[in-house]
C-alpha cells in the first residue's frame, strides 16, 4: 500500500502493519525506522559568474547549510524559462570553498542567465537562486591557416584542402 507522507511532519517514523486471516487471527510486525523529510534545502546564494573568454565562463556559489543537501542543480534561462543544463553538481573549488561549474561551448558576446538550486537526500528541491547574468568576450582573434594549399600548375580545375585552427 502506498501512504502520502506529506500529511506528516518531517520527523521519524516506526512503521508497524497487522494482518488478519479470514478466521481473526492477527499478525503484526513493526518494519525499520522511515524518516520522513518533505522540506527541501535552502535557497542558495551568491551565485557569480566569471567570463574566461569568448566561450566560456564559470559559476561560482555557496554551499547550503542543509544536512542533507546532496547536489546542486544548475539552469540557464532562456525566454523567461529556467532551463535544466546540469544536475548533480557537488565539485568544490580549493582556493575559494565556493561550488563550481565550468560553462563552455557559449557563444560569443552573447548575454546568459543562470540560477541554480539545492537538492537534498530525499529529493527535495530548494528555490532557486537569484539570477546571475553575465556577457562573454568578443571574439577578437582571426583563425589561423595552418595547411595552406601547395602552389602548382592547374589545366582547367583546382582541388584544394585547406585547414585552419582558431581559439575558440
Amino acid at each position: 500500500e502506498k501512504i502520502n507522507t506529506t500529511q506528516f511532519l518531517d520527523a521519524s517514523y516506526n512503521l508497524c502493519v497487522t494482518v488478519y486471516d479470514a478466521c481473526g487471527n492477527e499478525t503484526s510486525r513493526t518494519f525499520g525506522e522511515y524518516l520522513i523529510n518533505n522540506t527541501p534545502p535552502q535557497k542558495v546564494e551568491n551565485v557569480n559568474g566569471t567570463v574566461i573568454s569568448a566561450v566560456k565562463a564559470v559559476l561560482r556559489w555557496d554551499d547550503v547549510p542543509d544536512d542533507d543537501r546532496s547536489s546542486y542543480s544548475v539552469y540557464r534561462i532562456q525566454n523567461g524559462t529556467p532551463t535544466l543544463v546540469a544536475q548533480n553538481i557537488q565539485t568544490i573549488e580549493s582556493e575559494t570553498g565556493k561550488l563550481i561549474m565550468l560553462l563552455s561551448e557559449l557563444e560569443p558576446q552573447t548575454t546568459y542567465s543562470y540560477v541554480v538550486s539545492a537538492i537534498d537526500q530525499c529529493n527535495n528541491e530548494g528555490e532557486k537562486s537569484d539570477v546571475c547574468t553575465f556577457t562573454t568576450e568578443e571574439d577578437t582573434v582571426a583563425p589561423v591557416i595552418i595547411n595552406p594549399p601547395a602552389a602548382a600548375r592547374v589545366k582547367s580545375s583546382l582541388t584544394y584542402k585547406a585547414e585552419a585552427v582558431d581559439n575558440i
